[in-house]
């Protein structure tokens, strides 16, 4: 049972928010009084011990609690989900008997966004829980230190990204791709490949030697160093054996931004880029105009140092653009929301998604580019090399015109402006 004795406010996480982890695991460290209640579904209590032997590594067993929700007749399937909103949406009296079992009457019940304002406070100059920038940063790399996951791991993990080509003199923007499932909730800021292979010929391009890495999951994008899916390196999961693996990446986050002075990060709006950010990796993420949950992640510019945002007009990417479409159609959608759908997505319109995946041409699937994949195909010479074996000038070479024949489509429109570019840029560049 989590008691006021230990703590003062609990975030409620149901499991399906396993993606928060890190962010909340951090505010765990930066906040001795806080502790963590993870709901799992009926008879599901095993993927709930996981996130807490987690989150024990960072703080104590007296602070984290785990407990399955009663069943929901009237919703299943989604008993989980309906009883996180309403035990977040809970005053003090109201709370159920199952419920006062878990935690004190006299402790505060928070969301899981509650993390970001712990994170933010933390790192301001003043105000309640402020430790400052320098000592929370501080903090924390002292914490995801590899040293502290296992001795001698932080020597083991520079000769390997030594092998891998990495060297700390040299400066490199890793290209964050994240992807999922195409009922994800935010499957808008999934990653265009498109959108970093041309980020990628703007930096061939320019005088400034930025070297691209891509980093986060596997679509297809080809960089020297590669980062991608980098847990999945037989060489890395030996050198880790013993050591859990989440605590392992962030060590390798904290590893880059203590040895490597030069490394910055761009990604659309995702969790996994939050830790980054902490430990001291300059940070960029993409996030469209009027997103609902834009201030959340507000609390932390200015106050997190070289957390920095790029608003959008749309999301990069046809499935990307797609998925923001329906998101501006739903029930809770925003009267800015649905404008700025009808005034910058009509590109979209006659557009349906047919799936969503990864092809080899790097094109986000819709039932318009399904069929100009195939056409795309057909262009390639019988005997000659597959699309997964051309390089990405050659396969750009080929993707254009297909893009661009999409019922009478550019290609641009499915991008970013040439003012977004010119201020990611410029970012990249500092």
């Amino acid at each position: 049972m989590l008691r006021k004795q230990h703590v003062d406010d609990v975030i409620v996480q149901a499991t399906y928010m396993s993606g928060d982890r890190n962010g909340i695991a951090s505010a765990l460290k930066l906040n001795p009084r806080l502790g963590i209640l993870i709901l799992t579904a009926p008879g599901s209590t095993q993927s709930g011990n996981e996130l807490k032997n987690f989150y024990v590594s960072v703080s104590s067993s007296d602070r984290i609690d785990v407990i399955d929700v009663p069943e929901n007749p009237g919703q299943p399937g989604n008993a989980l989900n309906s009883t996180y909103k309403v035990v977040t949406g809970l005053r003090q009296k109201k709370r159920p008997e199952w419920l006062r079992k878990a935690i004190e009457d006299s402790v505060q019940l928070q969301s899981a966004t509650f993390g970001t304002k712990v994170i933010a406070n933390a790192f301001a100059s003043q105000g309640d829980g402020s430790l400052g920038a320098q000592k929370a940063r501080a903090l924390l790399q002292d914490f995801w230190n590899l040293e502290h996951a296992e001795k001698g791991l932080e020597k083991k993990v520079g000769e390997w990204l030594t092998q891998k080509g990495f060297r700390p003199t040299k400066r490199y923007v890793f290209l964050f791709a994240k992807q999922g499932e195409r009922n994800d909730e935010k499957a808008h800021h999934f990653t265009s490949i498109l959108t970093w292979n041309l980020l990628m010929d703007k930096l061939a391009r320019d005088s400034f030697e930025v070297i691209p890495v891509a980093a986060g999951n596997r679509i297809g994008l080809r960089t020297s160093p590669d980062l991608a899916e980098f847990w999945r390196d037989p060489a890395w999961k030996e050198m880790i054996s013993g050591v859990d693996d989440r605590r392992a990446q962030l060590g390798l986050w904290c590893y880059l931004a203590m040895h490597y002075p030069s490394v910055s990060i761009i990604g659309m709006r995702s969790g996994i880029i939050e830790v980054p950010a902490l430990v001291g990796i300059r940070t960029l993420f993409l996030e469209e105009k009027f997103n609902q949950q834009a201030k959340r992640m507000e609390q932390w510019i200015g106050k997190v140092s070289g957390f920095e945002r790029q608003i959008v007009e749309v999301p990069p990417g046809i499935a990307q653009g797609l998925y923001w479409k329906k998101e501006s159609e739903k029930r809770y959608a925003t009267i800015d929301m649905r404008s700025q759908r009808r005034e910058r997505g009509k590109h979209l319109d006659g557009m349906v998604m047919k799936e969503l995946r990864i092809n080899p041409a790097g094109l986000q699937a819709s039932a318009d580019a399904s069929a100009s994949r195939a056409q795309l195909k057909s262009q390639l010479p019988v005997s000659g090399p597959d699309l997964q074996q051309l390089n990405d000038e050659q396969r750009r070479t080929l993707q254009k015109p297909v893009l661009d024949a999409i019922k009478g489509k550019s290609m641009n429109q499915f991008g970013l402006t040439d003012a977004e570019w010119g201020d990611i840029l410029h970012w990249v560049r500092l």
